[in-house]
Parts: C-alpha cells; structure tokens; sequence
C-alpha cells in the first residue's frame, strides 16, 4: 500500500505532562506513530508543567520497543507501548 503527501499529528491533547513525572496514558498515541507510513510526524496539544508548547516536528526512534523523541534542546519524550508518555530532561 503506497500512501503518499502530507503529514501525520500525534495528538497529546492537551495532556498535562510534567518533566520527570509519573508519565499520562494518551490512548492510541503508540498505534498512532506506528501507523504513520513513515510520514513527517507532527507533536501536538503540548502542555508541560501547565505551559502550553508550539507543535513540533519530531523524528521518534525505537528504545527498547518505546518510541523516543528530543522535544526541545532539553527535553525527550517517551511514548511506551501501553500509550504511558513521558517527558524527562535530556542528560
């Protein structure tokens, strides 16, 4: 199946994250990314410690079967496969 154009939103909808927190379950988010069709992928309805973000482009890669993402210069995401996110600081 060739599906071709565009670009895909991975939608957090506006769940409050907080750096370095328990995570919050989005559901489907990890079905989302892996169903893109490796289209550019667009991080959406960003909110960390109660401050809304810009959408973000972003290049996730496989750890240990999680998606993984730099988010900011200091900042990573996590997205597991039970739909957990996570944002931690970048060491």
């Amino acid at each position: 199946m060739a599906i071709k154009g565009g670009y895909k939103l991975i939608d957090l909808k506006d769940s409050k994250l907080t750096v370095g927190g328990n995570g919050v379950t989005v559901k489907g988010i990890y079905n989302s990314i892996e169903n893109s069709y490796n289209k550019p992928l667009i991080l959406t309805g960003i909110n960390i410690g109660g401050i809304e973000r810009n959408d973000v482009f972003i290049d996730f890669t496989v750890v240990s079967g999680n998606y993984v993402a730099n988010i900011s210069a200091t900042e990573k995401i996590t997205i597991t496969n039970a739909d957990l996110v996570k944002v931690a600081n970048i060491s």
